[in-house]
């Protein structure tokens, strides 16, 4: 403890929390696997079919979804509108995507 000296910060040099979260996802190429993360809690909450959903993979607004139950794929393909309306509203409520500026707009949903 002897050898602690305080540090003086110097302010102008200050940059607002998101601008350096937004730069610190892009320069460690983190977006892509950020969005997927939020694009499949996403459909987790919205869908409610977690617990059957065996993968998940996005690109370019289009989120393609396997489903280990074709029951469950035919209820779910006839709620896909309202499926794909909530999560676009998840998205853009997140604070995270905000942050960082990614375009997580949900387009289509093929469910397989």
């Amino acid at each position: 403890m002897e050898n602690f000296k305080p540090v003086k910060l110097n302010r102008s040099k200050a940059v607002p929390l998101g601008d350096a979260l937004a730069k610190m996802v892009r320069a460690n190429h983190l977006s892509m696997g950020l969005i997927l993360n939020k694009v499949s809690m996403a459909w987790d909450a919205a869908s409610g079919a977690s617990m059957w959903t065996a993968k998940r993979f996005y690109k370019d607004g289009v989120l393609t979804v396997t489903l280990k139950s074709s029951v469950l794929r035919s209820q779910l393909n006839m709620q896909l509108e309202d499926i794909m309306q909530r999560m676009n509203e998840m998205l853009e409520e997140d604070e995270i995507v905000k942050m960082c500026g990614f375009d997580t707009h949900i387009k289509q949903i093929k469910l397989r």
